[in-house]
């Protein structure tokens, strides 16, 4: 794999003063701090905690109360000699049961495993949205930037042409240009002002965008600082959000597979049972109106053998679900990449072509003023010479500003931010 070393670097410290100026970084951390999304990230939080706190409840002491109006029937009677019995049986029952978990088979941990691997899915799928912030402030901040850029480069064009306003004024009075030349001149300036108001109303849109996203104030005076340039060496190295959302979704299937397990193994704890008959049930002389019963109790459910290798087979296809969707990921992203390195490689090439062009169409032009003073040029071909600069100019501040826009897009492509 072939690597390039390029420049990159951020300016960092840099901080809000009035609002006079702002950085990438600032920018991001603004977007992503308030962002309405991020709010469910404490959400899903506190609904952990409550849902862990009702599967720690589980185990309390379960009581448990049923009353009804019960007929009883199939008691043989017993009659003592000397004495006589009524046989009712319609009678109130009071059934209370109190039972306390000592072994629930591994439901209970099962149970937290999944709370807790559920919740970081639920926050690794909002990371994930979050991170498509930045990608979308890094394009307004490079926007603007690129606005700032051509306003600059045509505010110079625009010095340029009063310049030569001048001197075609002086050139007409020594009889050595027709005052149309005057006329041209003031055409491209006007052409010049329409273009710094499309220019302006631009940076304008997309300051307010980024004030939207930031929920700070971006007016047209504020200052976007230009990131400044050093060595990094490219790699292929992958550290998005999206890679820690497969891992979850795996912890996730591995927290089932262990409650499918638990599905199936018995359970201990201690029962007791209190009985209240009304009225009680004569034997004899005596008449049974409760019962009382305690004990250890053994309870196994073995519908979940019958279920369990179904069960456990979806789990691993699921798994193989997620490993393909994270190939999937890999591959695109290293496509990305590496068309993201082939355009920080092009721009390199054409910004070292652009200074030498600057210098050549910055000597022409000076050449043309020289000749035009002396009668030697016509106003057409100096302002042509004049644009022909200016273009070049813009081309050089263009290519430096996507060539910069490609390095921190490539950075938060790689998620190495």
């Amino acid at each position: 794999m072939k690597k390039f070393i390029i420049i990159t670097a951020f300016l960092t410290g840099t901080v809000w003063q009035g609002h006079s100026q702002v950085s990438l970084e600032e920018c991001r951390r603004l977007a992503r701090e308030n962002y309405p999304l991020i709010r469910q990230l404490e959400l899903v939080e506190k609904s952990r905690e409550l849902n862990l706190s009702n599967i720690a409840r589980s185990w309390l002491p379960q009581l448990g109360i049923t009353g009804m109006a019960a007929v009883i029937d199939g008691i043989p009677d017993i009659v003592l000699l000397g004495t006589t019995t009524e046989t009712d049986n319609y009678h109130f029952v009071g059934i209370a049961n109190l039972s306390q978990a000592l072994w629930d088979g591994g439901h209970s941990r099962s149970k937290r495993r999944i709370t807790h691997a559920e919740a970081e899915v639920e926050k690794k799928s909002i990371e994930v949205e979050l991170y498509k912030v930045s990608e979308r402030v890094d394009q307004l901040f490079f926007g603007i930037l690129l606005a700032d850029e051509q306003l600059k480069q045509t505010d110079i064009l625009r010095q340029l042409l009063e310049s030569n306003l001048h001197r075609a004024e002086i050139a007409v009075m020594n009889g050595i240009a027709y005052p149309s030349d005057m006329d041209k001149i003031e055409v491209e300036l006007l052409h010049t002002e329409q273009t710094l108001i499309n220019l302006q109303a631009c940076r304008k849109s997309y300051c307010q965008m980024l004030s939207l996203m930031t929920k700070t104030e971006i007016t047209p005076q504020t200052m976007l600082v230009k990131p400044t340039q050093m060595i990094h060496t490219l790699d292929r190295e992958i550290n998005r959000p999206e890679l820690h959302l497969f891992e979850s979704q795996r912890t996730l299937n591995d927290a089932r597979h262990f409650a499918v397990t638990s599905s199936y193994m018995p359970k201990i704890g201690l029962k007791g049972y209190a009985v209240g008959i009304s009225p009680g049930i004569s034997f004899g002389n005596n008449k049974l109106n409760h019962l009382l019963m305690a004990g250890i109790s053994l309870s196994w459910n073995i519908g979940g053998l019958y279920t369990q290798y179904n069960e456990r087979n979806k789990i691993k296809i699921n798994n193989r679900m997620i490993d393909a969707r994270q190939e999937t990921f890999k591959v695109n992203t290293h496509i990305e990449l590496s068309k993201q390195d082939n355009e920080i490689e092009r721009f390199q090439r054409l910004i070292d072509k652009d200074k030498e062009i600057a210098q050549r169409r910055e000597s022409i032009k000076n050449a043309s003023e020289v000749r035009y003073e002396h009668g030697a040029c016509t106003m057409t071909d100096l302002i042509n010479d004049i644009h022909a600069e200016n273009l070049a100019r813009q081309t050089k501040a263009h290519h430096e500003i996507e060539f910069l826009m490609y390095l921190y897009q490539r950075q938060t492509t790689s998620g190495n931010q």
